[in-house]
């Protein structure tokens, strides 16, 4: 790469790496004003809990607004339930069916569920003996489900108590444009400020979601959208209101059942502090010690203190200002990944520049340009090159510049300054991919997660195929050979052009392919997938199942230490052999030293993927990675001080390691 070249690449992404950081900035400044956490509860399990107590409902909630609670969630009662509590009776009689109650309020709120749903005639009259009916259309009540009205004594023991409504209305039996308007209504006369649908889809979907949208606007109700289990129709109720929502996070009453205390707490806890959720839907435990008052209110109050410690205050939760990035900002960041892509093709192929200078404009106006005709789409393909391309180039082409050159001393202790130097410029050219990645995702809809960096699997192999395949070609004596000639910046000392690696590659893999293959060979392939495998299990909040025994009580002691745990594959895999990698390739050891790289850039890998988590809030995840960095640092020192101790320190290999097109002086801006 001749010098032109090599500050083009730079100021790409020195322009591209500015547009990201306004970004981020910008980002930042509406993560730290949207703070207010909703701890809310279930009324039906009120219910249960106080009759099980011996207490009134009205006394279990006042003792759980006095734990915490800031709402309670009051879910639509479906026709079968109101029967099965013997609240009515239905009587059918051909096409028409005679509902009995013996409450008022019960007698119309049900008149007022089905009329919403089931428009038609409807008739009601009271009995001498005080007996309520309604005479209604059989179809009303042809499915349980039907929602029937919300509970008039749930709505007045919220407001004795002092808390807010989170209303939750039935999608059953609701498929026009007239019923979703009314059945939203109904929600907002409970007094409700936010919307948590029951069931496994929204009111509206899916046909309706539009009005179900300017419903919830015209009445200012807040859409509460579960994490996890997402509802069907969500993502769209989401987008129609420009992502004006809050990110919902509850432990179901199955798990609840053996679920620990603990880590209850902690798990509320850290979801609202790491992933944006505002509204926690806390369920109640079966029981404890303390009694189901007494237990209860205690562990609402265990939360609402792990909130405060963390920042957060209670109250009414509220969206997050808009956000977004507009296309012109966008191109200004995708510059950054011409810039990576443009180095990375000159460190394979060295291209003259007749070959390069049109290359550059045609990557630069489909990159930068294209996002003024699909920024859509071209956002998350710039976002995915960005996670592959810079710790490939981090791993593969910058740790061997910065290692290359005259041997380092036998002594760790000597070399140490170079070893920090090098594990800490990889590092940064990782995060320069992980800043970018955040450039190109600023927007709302990413924040709360119903969109989402695409290509997480390819991100996670694409990096560790490569820069195994490059390490392990330079390994090959064939690969030495190619490039005799060439001096420390690939130059040929004979005509001073720039010398192609990749031929040299390719040599180097066909000699290691072509290589005999023995039995260890085989059982590290084996123990690779393995570890490969389970890299991709892991990556995504939601393989729960990918979690190894006692990992969990680890990752606690690691937040309570530490503030903000590491990523347990940086720190005791990644980092640590990455800087073990970097210590044997200043001594110039080749023989092994590949492995140890294709290794060490799962924490690479890993450091860019967690700029990738838009819904963390970037403090948190820029804290994350400074931990993993200085922990999984001193794993690798720790660890390059057992392998001199138990594995000795090898003669170096009598071919030297010349440095790559990329090489940086010590005192050089990588930007």
């Amino acid at each position: 790469m001749t010098r032109a070249q090599k500050m083009v690449a730079q100021a790409l992404i020195t322009i591209g790496l500015l547009g990201a950081v306004w970004v981020a900035v910008e980002r930042v400044m509406v993560e730290e004003t949207n703070n207010t956490v909703g701890m809310t509860v279930d009324w039906a399990e009120v219910e249960e809990t106080a009759a099980a107590a011996g207490v009134s409902s009205a006394d279990m909630l006042v003792a759980l607004q006095s734990g915490g609670a800031t709402h309670l969630a009051v879910s639509e009662r479906s026709i079968g339930e109101l029967v099965e509590r013997g609240e009515i009776a239905l009587f059918r009689s051909g096409d028409r069916v005679d509902i009995l109650a013996g409450d008022a309020n019960v007698i119309q709120q049900v008149t007022r569920a089905l009329q919403a749903r089931f428009p038609g005639d409807y008739e009601r009259r009271q009995a001498a003996e005080g007996e309520l009916w309604l005479n209604a259309p059989a179809q009303a009540v042809s499915s349980a489900d039907t929602g029937a009205g919300y509970p008039r004594a749930a709505l007045e023991a919220a407001e004795r108590a002092g808390l807010s409504v989170v209303a939750r209305p039935s999608s059953a039996g609701v498929r026009t444009s007239q019923a979703v308007q009314r059945v939203i209504e109904q929600a907002a006369d409970t007094g409700a400020d936010v919307i948590v649908f029951s069931g496994d889809a929204i009111v509206g979907f899916p046909r309706l979601v539009e009005t179900a949208a300017a419903t919830m606007q015209a009445h200012e109700l807040t859409f509460g959208m579960i994490e996890m289990s997402p509802q069907r129709g969500a993502a769209a109720l989401s987008t129609q209101l420009d992502h004006q929502v809050v990110r919902v996070h509850s432990i179901t009453a199955e798990e609840m059942a053996t679920y620990p205390v603990g880590r209850a707490v902690e798990r509320f806890v850290r979801a609202a502090r790491e992933r944006g959720v505002r509204l926690l839907y806390l369920r109640l435990l079966p029981g404890g010690p303390e009694g189901l008052v007494e237990g209860n209110a205690m562990y609402l109050a265990h939360v609402r203190e792990g909130l405060r410690e963390v920042g957060l205050t209670l109250g009414v939760p509220a969206p997050a200002q808009p956000f977004s990035a507009p296309p012109w900002h966008l191109a200004i960041v995708t510059l950054g990944v011409c810039g990576g892509f443009l180095w990375l093709l000159q460190a394979l192929f060295g291209l003259p520049g007749r070959w390069y200078w049109p290359i550059a404009g045609v990557v630069v106006l489909v990159g930068a340009g294209g996002m003024f005709v699909a920024a859509g789409l071209l956002r998350d393909v710039a976002a995915l090159a960005a996670a592959i391309i810079f710790p490939t180039i981090a791993v593969a082409w910058c740790a061997r510049g910065l290692t290359a050159g005259a041997e380092g001393p036998r002594n760790i202790g000597a070399v140490m300054p170079r070893l920090l130097g090098a594990f800490l410029a990889v590092s940064g050219i990782t995060l320069f991919g992980g800043l970018l990645v955040v450039g190109l995702l600023g927007d709302s809809a990413y924040l709360v997660k119903v969109e989402q960096f695409r290509g997480v699997k390819l991100a996670h192999l694409l990096p560790i195929v490569a820069v195994a395949a490059v390490w392990l070609a330079r390994s090959m004596d064939a690969y030495q050979e190619q490039i005799a000639d060439a001096g420390p910046d690939m130059v040929d000392y004979h005509t001073g052009d720039t010398v192609p690696e990749w031929p040299a590659l390719w040599a180097g893999l066909r000699r290691a392919l072509n290589a005999v293959v023995v039995y260890w060979h085989v059982a590290a392939a084996f123990v690779g997938l393995a570890v490969v495998a389970m890299l991709l299990l892991r990556s995504g909040n939601e393989a729960i199942g990918a979690i190894l025994p006692m990992e969990m009580e680890l990752r606690s002691a690691l937040d309570r230490f530490l503030g903000v745990r590491p990523r347990t594959k940086e720190i005791f895999l990644g980092h640590p052999l990455m800087v073990l990698a970097i210590l044997l390739a200043i001594r110039r050891v080749r023989r092994g030293v590949w492995l140890l790289f294709a290794v060490g850039v799962i924490g690479q890998v890993s450091l860019l993927n967690s700029f990738c988590h838009i819904h963390t809030p970037l403090m948190l995840t820029l804290l994350r990675v400074f931990n993993g960095l200085w922990v999984g640092l001193l794993g690798g020192l720790v660890l390059c001080g057992l392998w001199d101790l138990f594995g000795g320190a090898p003669e170096p290999e009598p071919e030297p390691l010349p440095q790559a097109s990329l090489e940086f002086d010590e005192d050089e801006d990588l930007t």
